[in-house]
């Protein structure tokens, strides 16, 4: 008689555990462990600097991806994806004119992945957006393990930059290509923060009884609202 396979229990285990901080711990962990990453992406990544400055803000890791010699830079979250991360990353995106950006997560968003998968279907095929979702699995006692699953890859895209990301850029920081659709439509924003000269706006809505914090994305006429439909009669919070 065959002898039954003998099982252990796998289970998921919160990254704070063993990264109690994401910019003291994580962010220099992977750094030097960046070929765990590299691996999940399927691009050779070399790490040249971390906590990079972008005006007043800070990029976790800047680098280059090897092969293509493109930009490349990585922001962090230990818990979900947050719009204020999602503006962060775009400001970065053009702040270092970065070809390959990754977003790393506990868990990305539907709706912040939707806001990926619209930069990817906007913006130069030159420039393409990751979203990773971080998890630590554990069998029984065992030594615990990182993994990194990808949620979100760009199409195709093309090995080095060139004009379209210099459009995009500048499309990106003209304020006259972005009048958002529902304001075109006559909506008006309520508790509207903006992110210096950036067209990159929160709005704050309730909507169906729910309270928010959304984050518009988009670009020229291809504008789109990241997770929900513009309300009928927006309100302060």
């Amino acid at each position: 008689m065959a002898t039954e396979p003998d099982f252990g229990t796998l289970s998921a285990k919160d990254p704070r555990t063993f990264w109690p901080d994401e910019a003291k711990n994580f962010t220099p962990w992977l750094q030097k462990h960046i070929s765990v990453l590299e691996k999940a992406l399927g691009l050779k990544v070399e790490i040249t600097e971390r906590e990079k400055p972008v005006g007043n803000l800070a990029v976790d890791l800047y680098g280059r991806e090897e092969r293509s010699g493109r930009t490349l830079i990585i922001e962090n979250q230990l818990g979900d994806s947050d719009p204020d991360h999602l503006g962060r990353l775009l400001i970065y995106t053009a702040g270092l004119e970065a070809s390959i950006v990754i977003w790393v997560a506990r868990r990305i968003r539907d709706e912040h992945r939707k806001a990926i998968e619209l930069l990817n279907s906007q913006t130069p095929e030159e420039v393409g957006f990751f979203g990773v979702e971080l998890e630590v699995l554990q069998i029984d006692q065992s030594r615990a393990s990182p993994r990194f699953n990808v949620v979100v890859r760009p199409r195709d895209f093309q090995s080095s930059g060139g004009e379209g990301w210099s459009q995009w850029k500048a499309d990106l920081l003209d304020p006259k290509k972005h009048e958002w659709e529902w304001i075109r439509e006559g909506y008006d924003p309520v508790g509207v923060k903006s992110v210096t000269n950036w067209t990159l706006k929160e709005f704050h809505v309730i909507r169906d009884k729910a309270t928010g914090n959304e984050l518009m994305v988009g670009r020229g006429e291809m504008i789109k609202y990241a997770g929900v439909t513009p309300p009928k009669k927006p309100q302060a919070i």
